[in-house]
């Protein structure tokens, strides 16, 4: 009978064992076509949530409602990479998933839990920069929110608004730095379209050429993808909207000489452009394109930085409306010396410059000579910068 009871048990033991290798077996056949993704370190309380992010939403694919502990799997069938989320309780994290992939990830710490996964490990990196800066700009929002009722409400709307252009400035300085360093990642996708509080990383025309440098990786390294055609059919869409920025864009040579311009100052009074004599004058054009509203703050910024510097600015505006420009100045806090063109793209003025984007920065000596020009406000800084930053006389200026 004890011999019968052994035995007994030692079959049972042995066929639990062979079900359960036939169990495993059957699950590695069932997903060796699958791509698995494996959360760490959630919050059981609350529920797990798997989300793609599509071209224009983000679409829910999975949850796990009640999770028995600390770990959630999921098992994907999918035949072309993406982007996808992971969100527990307050806590999300952005991912790429590759078809037939086995991915781990930390939600906790919010990033893989192989180092080998280097496409990954940089992509959640700039995820995680990109969050770090909503946090900022959550802070200053809620900084401007409680001093609306108290008297220094408009210093701190001010700083408030130049805090945030520079958090925006970094976002995008942090996001091309992505995008050089990983130019076949799909994430660039995601990187070339960041928002920091609804406020996009990047603006077009002011950053065409980043445009037109991702669509063209992404042409090159997913053809066909759903990011690659949409973004593709966005910059054709920008092509009828503003024409062919490469054809239009023509910047003005060195030692072109402008002719004397003389427009309506704030107070309808005829201004003249004075070059600053042995020193550097700034004309930056402008209009009422959220380009350019974008650029005026950078402006006064600059104005701010380098107002001991031997460094004049005219600001002046292709605009057909003088009380809707003059409100722009204000909100923007264009102090200086502000003049308008009402004739608008019409301008005679942009037509002897050339027909430039607007906005657009051109540099002056006392001559009426063009020193340097520039379509983009963060290569115009640059060069600022290295100007001044040498502290040498440019013969140029004379």
């Amino acid at each position: 009978m004890m011999l019968f009871t052994a035995l007994y048990k030692i079959t049972k033991y042995l066929t639990a064992m062979l079900s359960t290798a036939v169990l495993l077996g059957a699950c590695s056949m069932i997903n060796q076509d699958k791509t698995i993704i494996n959360i760490h370190g959630i919050d059981k309380d609350y529920p797990v949530f798997l989300m793609e992010i599509d071209t224009g939403a983000v679409i829910p694919i999975d949850s796990l409602m009640k999770p028995h502990d600390n770990q959630a799997v999921f098992s994907l069938d999918i035949d072309t990479q993406g982007i996808y989320v992971i969100q527990n309780k307050d806590t999300e994290i952005e991912f790429i998933v590759l078809p037939k992939d086995t991915i781990n990830l930390s939600i906790t710490d919010k990033k893989t839990l192989e180092d080998s996964d280097s496409l990954n490990v940089s992509f959640i990196q700039f995820f995680n920069f990109i969050q770090t800066m909503e946090n900022k700009a959550d802070s200053l929002a809620y900084h401007f929110i409680n001093s609306q009722a108290t008297d220094s409400f408009s210093i701190v709307r001010e700083k408030v608004t130049d805090s945030f252009d520079i958090l925006l400035q970094e976002a995008n300085l942090t996001a091309k730095s992505y995008l050089r360093q990983n130019p076949s990642s799909i994430g660039i996708f995601r990187a070339l379209n960041s928002v920091i509080k609804q406020s996009p990383v990047f603006n077009y025309p002011i950053d065409y050429e980043w445009f037109y440098l991702t669509d063209s990786l992404l042409q090159q390294y997913h053809s066909g993808h759903p990011y690659s055609i949409w973004l593709h059919n966005k910059l054709e869409y920008y092509r009828r909207l503003f024409g062919d920025i490469n054809s239009q864009s023509r910047l003005l040579n060195e030692d072109f000489l402008i002719n004397k311009i003389t427009l309506p100052g704030i107070n309808n009074k005829l201004m003249n452009v004075d070059p600053l004599p042995g020193g550097l004058t700034l004309l930056y054009l402008w209009d009422n394109n959220v380009e350019s509203r974008v650029a005026n703050r950078r402006i006064k910024l600059i104005s701010e930085k380098y107002v001991d510097e031997n460094f004049r600015i005219y600001t002046i505006a292709f605009y057909p409306d003088v009380k809707r420009w003059s409100t722009v100045i204000a909100l923007d806090k264009l102090w200086g010396m502000n003049m308008i063109d009402t004739t608008g793209q019409s301008s005679k003025i942009l037509s002897d410059l050339n027909n430039p984007p607007l906005p657009s920065y051109i540099l002056i000596n006392q001559n009426y000579r063009v020193i340097n020009h520039s379509k983009n406000i963060l290569q115009f800084e640059e060069w600022l910068s290295r100007y001044f930053n040498k502290g040498e006389t440019n013969n140029q200026l004379n």
